[in-house]
């Protein structure tokens, strides 16, 4: 609405106003593109008007200080005369709301320099919001040196600051840039967000400035995503040693309970398994492994340094064997009792914690939308850009990838070979019904990611079916489960729905397949050392991919609250999960091979018994459940015929499962 005072002169209500109605345009306009902002907490959009010098620009986030403190804080930090990012700036105060600016900056050739003369305006709109306005200067210019070569641009911008409470304002920053001639797209997107950033510089400063008794949880989220933010060539020691130099509430935790909380985040920021330097200083102290103490009366107080790294490092390996970041943190509180206090006492603690697995697990959804790698447990489709995934995603998630994908390929190459021998060998029908089973599985994937995504559009479960039919869907659904990606138009959890992709892979290609080989090989006068190593392969990865399965659902911190007494046999410190792990593949994959050749030998002596046996097996299993009324209570959100359809595979693929993993 207009603003109308008698305290601004009608050129400065003009602007006032206008810069408003720019705001409104830019709120309203569509096809705008993402704006890189210089941290996760902000949000930024861009407009680049096709054939003009014009650029429009949105960037908001929230700053911890109440806003009638902040618009005397921006008023300041506008008219400072420092001169970093400019080769020339001078500053004029024209009355208590209106300060003159002029700034000049260097651009490489063939772009000639920059010049602005801008009017900085702030003006309270109501109790709740302050604006705070720059255009170009309507205030005749003084006389001054005249640069031929710089070119006038103009910027419009508004500065939007909206109470959210005593303590907290939202500020939303929108920006028209025109930069008066020649500029190449690349210099604009280069130069838009470091324009734009200055909402950012606010939150970060403002942040650093809450004192340790004041902190919420939001403020350990936003502190956990800050110390996150990478700076290129800075390493993990350079940043944390900056953040702490600037944020009070960790100085005062450091100097009142907790000496080595540098030492111990250093470890965590690092986010490695092993260290060169700290192998060095263990030799220097004889050798000798470092234990952190467990008894009752260690406080954080005594911790070492050396056991404070321990403490730090050891989240890492936690990393390394889950998928949901949320897990890692839950394990690491309850494996170092030590930090109880921490956890206890301070409610922004476990969210910074939180905030920081969640970063080192998402380091940014482009790069998955982009690389996509192919963990597919019968991988048919091998990504060139595996090893781009692998560098930006978490340990965790690395490893799940790397060596899911390293089984993948290996039987993807070995079932190739296999049919290819069953072609050659005139055992079309065994090869064609290998096919079959990728096939089966793909349309059973079909109709799972249907019903996950039946309430969105069109195109939005058209992208999903290209993720199947491309085998991309395992990595897809890898990364929402890392980065806790929440949709509320989904019919399952991330989490659930990665299970669910596993399951039926297994179901209806993985174990059939298997068995289909085992019964070939035993029947086949030239058993070859080739289609023994493919049986034990098919083997392997069906009882890694069962572990992962029971693994991921049992450290779920949701499933461990929601039922904890069927979850939670899983214990929480590194070595037990790891030996747990491995003897869940272990059991997996042995159960899967007894089962297989089992059934393989009964084939070889009645095909009609065996079959009659296995769908015997399956009908007194749904009638069970049908009798027991727990057929399709559980199918949330289907009705009619999807709904019973759905249940029938979802109890078929479960009997098929426990029946040939025994997990």
């Amino acid at each position: 609405m207009p603003l109308t005072t008698t305290t601004y002169t009608p050129k400065e209500n003009d602007a006032l106003n206008r810069l408003l109605e720019i705001a409104a345009a830019i709120d309203s306009r569509k096809n705008t593109k993402v704006l890189t902002t210089a941290s996760p907490l902000a949000q930024g959009r861009k407009y680049i008007f096709k054939g003009q010098h014009t650029t429009t620009g949105y960037y908001a986030t929230n700053v911890r200080i109440g806003h009638s403190e902040l618009v005397k804080f921006i008023h300041e930090d506008l008219s400072s005369k420092n001169t970093t990012s400019y080769i020339e700036k001078t500053v004029l105060k024209y009355n208590d709301n209106h300060a003159i600016q002029y700034r000049a900056k260097a651009y490489p050739n063939p772009v000639s320099d920059r010049e602005w003369h801008i009017s900085i305006l702030t003006k309270k709109i109501d109790d709740e919001t302050f604006v705070v306005v720059i255009v170009p200067c309507f205030i005749e210019e003084k006389e001054r040196n005249v640069h031929p070569n710089r070119i006038r641009a103009e910027i419009r911008s508004l500065h939007r600051l909206t109470r959210i409470s005593n303590n907290e304002t939202r500020v939303e920053y929108y920006a028209q840039f025109e930069f008066g001639g020649y500029a190449p797209r690349w210099l604009i997107n280069r130069d838009l967000p470091k324009f734009m950033c200055a909402p950012t510089r606010w939150q970060v400063h403002f942040q650093h400035q809450q004192k340790l008794n004041q902190l919420t949880v939001e403020d350990g989220k936003n502190m956990g995503t800050m110390l996150m933010i990478k700076k290129k060539g800075e390493s993990a020691e350079k940043r944390l040693e900056a953040f702490l130099s600037k944020n009070l509430a960790l100085q005062h935790l450091k100097t009142t309970t907790f000496p080595q909380l540098d030492v111990m985040m250093l470890a965590l920021l690092q986010n490695k398994l092993f260290h060169k330097k700290a192998n060095q200083q263990q030799k220097r102290i004889g050798g000798n492994k470092v234990k952190v103490s467990e008894r009752s009366d260690n406080i954080l107080n005594d911790l070492t340094e050396a056991e404070a790294t321990k403490i730090g490092r050891s989240f890492k390996l936690l990393l390394l064997t889950t998928t949901e970041p949320s897990a890692a943190v839950e394990a690491w509180k309850l494996d170092n009792k030590v930090l109880a206090p921490l956890f206890a006492e301070y409610a922004w603690f476990e969210p910074m914690i939180n905030a920081i697995a969640k970063q080192v697990s998402e380091q940014s959804e482009a790069s998955l939308v982009e690389d996509k790698n192919t963990n597919s447990l019968k991988m048919r489709t091998i990504s060139l850009r595996s090893a781009q995934l692998l560098q930006s995603s978490n340990l965790g998630l690395k490893w799940r990838v790397g060596l899911g994908a390293g089984l993948s390929m290996m039987d993807m190459i070995t079932d190739s070979g296999v049919i290819n021998t069953y072609q050659a060998s005139g055992n079309t029908s065994e090869a064609n019904s290998l096919i079959a089973m990728i096939g089966s599985s793909l349309a059973a994937q079909l109709l799972s990611t249907y019903v996950q995504n039946k309430k969105k559009s069109n195109g939005l479960i058209l992208r999903e079916f290209a993720s199947i039919v491309t085998f991309l869907k395992p990595a897809v659904d890898a990364y929402r489960v890392a980065t806790g990606k929440d949709d509320k138009d989904a019919t399952m959890s991330p989490l659930l729905e990665m299970t669910m992709g596993k399951m039926i892979e297994l179901a209806l290609e993985s174990i059939p397949g298997g068995l289909l080989q085992a019964y070939m090989f035993i029947n086949s006068p030239e058993k070859t050392m080739f289609l023994l190593v493919s049986i034990l392969i098919s083997t392997l990865t069906t009882g890694f991919a069962s572990a992962m399965i029971s693994y991921d659902m049992d450290i779920s911190v949701a499933n461990r609250k929601e039922v904890p007494l069927f979850y939670g046999y899983i214990k929480d410190s590194n070595t037990n999960r790891g030996i747990t792990f491995v003897l869940l593949i272990l059991l997996a994959s042995l159960h899967n091979l007894s089962r297989t050749i089992g059934t393989a030998l009964l084939l070889s002596v009645s095909k009609e018994l065996t079959f009659g046996i296995i769908l015997a097996e399956l009908a007194l299993y749904h009638i069970y459940k049908i009798v027991r009324r727990d057929y399709v209570v559980w199918i949330v959100g289907l009705e009619g015929g999807l709904k019973y359809s759905a249940a029938f595979v979802v109890h078929t693929i479960f009997k098929i499962l426990v029946d040939y993993t025994g997990e």
